[in-house]
């Protein structure tokens, strides 16, 4: 069976940082709450989104929440891949983890990239979702393996999640997936629900089926939506148990690669803690896990 503990601490008694790209979105917003009320990412947390988070938003889910530790960064209004590329060392300097919770539902008609050839009047759903759900992704992951300290990737999918698929979003999200396991981090973790239920912007009628009237209870875990507080808290703890330990010192580097070859300037040695297995955090969390995990976290 999953099951989450809740360390204070890595076990050499140092804490760590996150960047969270979309953290004004609802899931990165509750996943900035649960970041900054950790006990383990006592280091800050990088926000990095399109436009400025205020404490009132955050206030909404946590009247007694400290943004002290929070550093927001806006890239504009429509970034691209070469906007983070341009500020990637500094927008995730000195991260251990780095969560990427962008999505192509999120963005709306009047903010169309102009330069995938979408005009604000002729929304294309393809081409948002090549633009964010792929190509901004791994920019961003991109950026965070290149800054030689991230040691653990989470990466928002969906269920369903295919570079063959039909459908625009899945198709780019699939592709995404691909690009990742392609960067060969010491650790990634992809989150694919099925559906995020209490996002505001999801259908209504779907959530007043599954919420309101609490016929979600009747479906298997696999058909169920997942709450988004329950998503955020599963990222936070899975993070939480992923520890990473950066090392620099240059006689143990030339012990590990020899003297011959002065590319690398540190090593990222990731392990598990409590009773999460490398399986549960190297790989996909389908709908299920998330919500097995959710149960655990609670």
């Amino acid at each position: 069976s999953l099951s989450l503990h809740h360390p204070t601490l890595t076990d050499d008694g140092t804490s760590m940082r996150a960047a969270v790209f979309g953290g004004t979105g609802q899931v990165g917003r509750r996943l900035i709450v649960q970041l900054l009320n950790s006990q383990v990412f006592t280091n800050g947390i990088a926000s990095i989104s399109r436009s400025r988070l205020y404490p009132l938003e955050l206030a909404i889910y946590d009247k007694e929440l400290d943004m002290r530790g929070l550093r927001q960064h806006m890239i504009g209004k429509n970034p691209t891949p070469e906007d983070l590329e341009r500020d990637g060392a500094r927008l995730v300097k000195g991260c251990t983890h780095a969560f990427c919770v962008i999505g192509a539902d999120n963005i709306k008609r009047h903010t169309a990239w102009p330069q995938y050839e979408v005009k604000e009047q002729e929304y294309d759903s393809s081409s948002t979702a090549e633009m964010v759900d792929r190509d901004l992704a791994y920019a961003f992951a991109k950026i965070c393996k290149d800054s030689g300290t991230v040691g653990h990737f989470s990466y928002l999918s969906q269920h369903g999640a295919d570079p063959c698929s039909e459908d625009a979003v899945l198709r780019a999200k699939g592709e995404c997936e691909d690009l990742l396991n392609e960067l060969s981090f010491p650790a990634v973790t992809i989150y694919q629900p099925r559906w995020i239920l209490g996002t505001w912007r999801k259908d209504p009628l779907r959530e007043m089926v599954y919420d309101k009237l609490g016929l979600g209870l009747l479906l298997p875990s696999h058909l169920k939506g997942v709450e988004v507080v329950d998503l955020a808290k599963v990222m936070c703890r899975v993070a939480e148990a992923t520890h990473v330990e950066i090392e620099k010192d240059i006689r143990y580097l030339q012990g590990r690669w020899g003297d011959g070859d002065r590319s690398q300037s540190s090593a990222i040695d990731v392990s598990t803690q409590g009773s999460l297995t490398s399986s549960q955090l190297y790989g996909t969390l389908n709908n299920s896990e998330i919500l097995s995990l959710a149960g655990a976290a609670s």
